[in-house]
């Protein structure tokens, strides 16, 4: 079906319509319709699902007559960095119960996986505000479990009076000897003299935990090898049968001073009792700051209803990280599970791309979300990471490159410098990634709009916001100094040469992506509070800013990837799109749409492999942007429902998913990244906010890209402190709430309003 877009003139709102509309608000979202039920255990770990709560993540499942899972944070990193487990759970029951009347329930609304089969009952959540997973056990007759810890890694692993306790800690030695640790980079990067400011947070630390369980005595040690990995296993058991055991995990990732200190501390956790009181509680508060409920009325067979619910799905496995240290890394997070594949490493501590560690453009998607959710103290992980860095890139800018700003490299390590390799100049050794810094543009935008959607001030994000156009400001100066003898071209603008595409080409003259990026931020900044000084400095910079460049293509008029490049590296980006979202400098409600469309329409140079839906691929937030419904429904089925084919073969083939896993968000993109790819999800959840509301300036574009045949009920978040629910049925917004309500002279809808005045 052909999308009919109406535009509404800016400040003309339909009043009579919106009188016309419950001002009650919208309808109740009940967040346990999306409750995942199994009437039967799982074949091995791809059959897991995951268990979120306070800072950690756990893949949980049954199979045969044992529970299992995987424990996992987000900043258990061993002294390369690389990411690992803390190690893996095993109840067994010699009685068999999960042989009959079996089900497993991820209760969402209390955050908690509820398992049962005959005579037998477990309940497991994550304490919200202390690093504990609780596990209750409740059974009629008397029965005799046994419980191991099986660890992966070489954790020291002792057992006394009925504990387990395990803990690994970063070895100095090892960080002096790798050649990817700190000590190594700083040297190879000639930082040497400002390494008192490069931080060091893997320093002394000490990640495990302890085992707990009244009733459990020590019951030896083993060995064995599940889906091809090697583990030991420290086991407990019961004393006498019993109808009822409470087991608490207690958990500590953290730099310690010694091991002892550790100790004390998981002492000291030991004495807090658990309230679950508390975590339901926050959990209810959680799901009542924004949803997405597509086709509520449906059954659970009904795509778009699918959609919904994989959409909260994954908005709770990013709940995991709610204080973490290290952002949620977008090649499994930290619910990586053995890979089946007898060709790939099958242990859950390896993932796809784990070398490059923090790659920018794919973390993005897993953050990008999170301010329409309203999900600010998860968003803020992710933006702290940045923030906390700042004085390092720009001592290092000052060092290396003889330049002022933040340049943030594509592949950021945790202690702020180059992932992947830096060259002698201070840039990155890769040419695909040499200049490519438009992922630091995108979080510095990210910080910009939080304040925009919150109200925060903008004192404590400036280093990177301000630092990444000085950058820019300040080293292309130069570099046009050095090339024409000018530091800026005949227009007095700035020419950012030699500069990346993303990834996609290089040797660029002013990438539509890079000054996109830069037309953005700084009109964002200039929306915030800024300091009288900053704010003349921002409006110049401005000024200097070259326009972004239009071309023609076949008598279309359309947005290359730059004026001119030296190298395609690849054509599986669209890096114009961009401009889309997330600048949003084109799209739906603003100048040009006509040129917008015709890039999107004409302007691939491999439009099977760029409009592709898997893993970052981001067709689906330019189809929304634009405006494209029908388009933009498509991808959203791609994406939610991986690897479900619309029959629309542009959105990519099903090659990427050699295998499924059971959990619905558990998206298998392999060997295009780790699984469950979280990239892939968090780009997911983008698109389909976007088909709802988009905010340019003030206003709050309601059903931009929204399918009449979808009907939905939602609640967002908009600048300004906005939350907008609605409910739209049958071709026709018959519920909207506008808080405050002063916000709604500033809705326009977009899609649908002939059939709604």
């Amino acid at each position: 079906m052909k999308n009919k877009i109406v535009f509404p003139i800016i400040g003309i709102l339909v009043l009579a319509f919106f009188q016309s509309l419950e001002t009650c608000g919208a309808a109740d979202f009940d967040i346990a319709q999306y409750n995942v039920v199994w009437d039967s255990p799982s074949t091995n770990a791809t059959g897991s699902m995951p268990l979120s709560g306070g800072n950690f993540g756990l893949n949980v499942w049954v199979e045969g007559d044992d529970l299992l899972f995987y424990i996992g944070s987000p900043d258990s990193r061993v002294e390369w960095e690389n990411l690992i487990k803390l190690g893996r759970v095993r109840m067994s029951f010699p009685s068999s119960p999960f042989k009959k009347n079996f089900k497993q329930e991820l209760d969402l609304a209390e955050g908690c996986i509820r398992i049962s089969g005959d005579g037998v009952k477990l309940k497991l959540w994550v304490d919200a505000f202390n690093p504990v997973v609780n596990m209750e056990m409740k059974s009629d007759v008397p029965v005799s479990p046994t419980v191991a810890y099986e660890a992966l890694a070489k954790f020291n692993v002792t057992s006394t009076n009925g504990v387990v306790e395990w803990f690994y800690r970063n070895d100095p030695d090892v960080e002096k000897k790798n050649k990817w640790t700190r000590t190594y980079r700083i040297k190879t990067e000639g930082l040497e003299s400002i390494a008192d400011i490069i931080p060091d947070p893997l320093k002394n630390l000490t990640m495990g935990g302890r085992i707990v369980c009244p009733g459990l005595v020590f019951d030896g040690t083993g060995s064995g090898t599940y889906m091809r990995t090697p583990f030991k296993s420290w086991k407990l058991k019961a004393e006498k049968p019993v109808t009822n055991l409470d087991l608490r995990v207690l958990l500590r990732v953290a730099q310690e001073d010694s091991v002892e200190s550790w100790r004390g501390a998981l002492d000291q956790l030991q004495q807090i009792p658990s309230d679950p009181g508390k975590t339901v509680a926050w959990w209810r508060e959680f799901w009542n700051r924004s949803w997405i409920s597509i086709n509520p009325d449906a059954k659970p067979d009904d795509a778009g209803w699918q959609v919904g619910r994989n959409y909260q799905l994954f908005r709770y496995m990013l709940a995991a990280n709610r204080t973490g240290k290290t952002p949620t890394l977008f090649n499994g997070g930290f619910f990586t599970f053995d890979n089946p594949l007898t060709n790939a490493a099958p242990s859950p501590d390896q993932r796809a791309w784990a070398g490059c560690q923090f790659m920018a453009q794919n973390q993005r998607w897993l953050y990008w979300p999170l301010l329409k959710t309203g999900d600010t103290d998860l968003l803020e992980v992710g933006l702290n990471f940045y923030r906390n860095l700042a004085p390092v890139e720009e001592a290092r800018a000052k060092l290396v490159l003889g330049v002022e700003g933040t340049p943030f490299d594509e592949s950021l390590t945790s202690y702020g410098l180059t992932g992947t390799g830096s060259a002698p100049d201070g840039h990155n050794s890769h040419q695909h990634l040499r200049y490519h810094y438009t992922s630091g543009l995108e979080f510095a935008l990210m910080m910009a709009e939080e304040c925009r959607f919150t109200g925060c001030a903008p004192a404590k994000s400036m280093p990177v916001m301000m630092g990444m156009l000085k950058f820019y400001d300040s080293f292309y100066q130069k570099e046009c100094l050095k090339f024409i003898g000018h530091p800026l071209d005949e227009q007095r603008h700035l020419v950012i040469f030699p500069g990346n595409s993303a990834e996609q080409a290089s040797g660029c003259k002013n990438s539509s992506d890079a000054v996109g990026g830069l037309r953005a931020i700084a009109s964002g900044l200039l929306k915030l509070e800024l300091p009288a000084a900053d704010r003349v400095w921002v409006k110049g910079f401005l000024a200097r800013l070259p326009p972004i460049f239009v071309t023609e293509k076949d008598g279309h008029r359309i947005i290359p990837i730059a004026e001119s490049w030296l190298r395609l590296n690849q054509k599986e980006e669209f890096t114009q799109l961009y401009n889309f979202f997330p600048f949003h400098n084109y799209g739906v409600g603003l100048p040009d749409l006509e040129l917008a469309l015709n890039t999107w329409k004409y302007a691939a140079l491999d439009e099977k492999v760029q409009k592709e839906a898997q893993c970052w691929k981001y067709g689906n937030t330019a189809a929304a942007a634009l405006g494209l419904a029908e388009e933009a429904k498509d991808y959203a089925l791609k994406k939610f429902l991986w690897p479900y084919n619309p029959g629309n073969k542009s959105l990519g083939s099903d090659k990427y998913a050699p295998f499924t896993a059971r959990f619905p968000a558990f998206w298998v993109t392999y060997d295009w990244d780790a699984f469950p790819d979280m990239d892939h999800g968090g780009c997911a959840m983008v698109g389909l906010q976007e088909m709802l509301l988009q905010t340019p300036d003030d206003r709050i574009l309601l059903l931009p890209a929204w399918p009449k045949e979808w009907d939905v009920n939602f609640k967002l978040h908009a600048p300004k402190n906005t939350t907008v629910e609605g409910v739209y049925r049958n071709g026709k917004l018959e519920e909207l709430k506008v808080t405050p309500e002063s916000r709604r002279k500033d809705v326009q809808i977009i899609n649908g309003i002939e059939e709604t005045k």
